[in-house]
């Protein structure tokens, strides 16, 4: 192998011993930890790629952004993401993160990591608003800004680990998303809704469901959690579906972990579901009807019951009471809506609905717009206007 350096340039020719002709310099990265001096030697087939990447690396070194050169696909440091994420992130979170990423690692799987541009992600958005979704007729904005937001996470990752100098996803623009008017229902159809289900073995549950809870939570709630002397029902765990299959975790967020009290009703309609699903049960053999562990949520023959299966549940009560349709989490919505509505302090509706209060206030700052007019008039009374 013979090398000669081209006149002017730090840009060395290389001849192989197999006759083939490359294209090499050398640079200058950060010194180690311990302040050594470190090197490196990268090589090119043609002189025109040596002199760009020279170019970059240089700019990339003055700026702080350089980093060594790797061959790690994008599908490889997606896979390790969610791989290290697992071991903290509920299963729900984690199969969502996967799900979410599929059609980047099908897209651009193959492109080494450091060689994914802006143009790789914005030809990506634009396939996804032509196709897939429902009919077709491409994917919803949501949905986009779901892909960019999570791959924006993976790339971010990977420049904090020294893989690449700077997160191309952040500079692509989101798709703009159409306000999404809340769908709820008012408190007189809520109850309508509790009286169609009164004869329901699961009457129990939609009450508490009537309180604000998620789905997860009210499917992990165990009789152990539920005190119906002192009407409180403790929140320790959850279960969600991840995938194909159901799996049992902790509550979505810290703040989830929490204690609800609960109206007689409620209490009344707790003790209904256990009498019917439990205790008067023949379907469940007489050593069980004493553990406390048991799940509240179950069907007639005592298991479990699924999350999708607890949907379509919700969905045949609300049609059969002749309810405009919601979604079952849309009934979260509509307790926490009626419950500001009525003046109770967005404080207090967040601890009941294991939220932080500035999330509540951001998602449902609309429903207090009533509250702010009995708010001044209040004030008018009070100053003797």
């Amino acid at each position: 192998m013979t090398t000669s350096r081209q006149r002017g340039s730090s840009i060395k020719k290389v001849l192989l011993s197999s006759g083939d002709v490359r294209w090499r310099f050398r640079i200058d990265a950060e010194p180690d930890s311990k302040g050594k001096r470190r090197q490196r030697t990268l090589t090119f087939r043609t002189e025109a790629e040596a002199v760009q990447a020279q170019a970059r690396a240089r700019a990339d070194i003055a700026q702080g952004t350089w980093t060594e050169p790797s061959k790690v696909t994008v599908d490889e440091w997606c896979q390790t993401w969610l791989d290290i994420g697992e071991r903290t992130w509920r299963p729900s979170t984690h199969d969502s993160y996967r799900r979410t990423l599929a059609l980047p690692r099908r897209e651009f799987g193959h492109v080494r990591l450091q060689k994914l541009t802006r143009a790789d992600v914005e030809a990506l958005v634009r396939k996804m608003a032509r196709e897939g979704g429902n009919g077709g007729n491409g994917r919803s904005p949501r949905t986009v800004s779901l892909m960019l937001t999570v791959l924006g996470k993976v790339v971010k990752e990977a420049v904090r680990e020294g893989y690449v100098g700077s997160n191309v996803v952040d500079r692509v623009r989101k798709p703009r998303r159409a306000p999404r008017e809340m769908q709820t229902w008012t408190a007189a159809e809520m109850s309508r809704f509790l009286g169609s289900v009164a004869d329901d073995p699961l009457v129990g549950v939609w009450h508490v469901a009537a309180l604000g809870l998620r789905r997860g939570e009210l499917l992990g709630m165990r009789w152990s959690d539920i005190d119906l002397d002192k009407g409180l029902l403790t929140i320790r765990q959850a279960r969600v579906q991840a995938g194909k299959e159901t799996v049992v975790g902790d509550p979505k967020t810290d703040r989830g972990r929490r204690t609800v009290p609960l109206h007689p009703a409620a209490v009344n309609a707790l003790r209904e579901t256990r009498r019917m699903t439990l205790t008067e049960n023949p379907a469940v053999p007489m050593r069980e009807k004493v553990g406390r562990d048991r799940l509240v949520a179950v069907d007639a023959i005592g298991e479990p019951i699924s999350p999708a299966a607890f949907s379509t549940a919700f969905q045949r009560h609300a049609t059969a009471a002749e309810l405009p349709r919601i979604r079952l989490h849309d009934m979260r919505h509509s307790a926490i809506s009626i419950l500001l509505q009525q003046g109770i302090p967005i404080v207090t509706v967040a601890k009941l609905a294991g939220h932080d209060p500035a999330m509540t206030m951001s998602v449902y700052g609309h429903a207090t717009d009533d509250t702010t007019r009995v708010a001044t008039d209040l004030l008018g009374r009070l100053y003797g206007s």
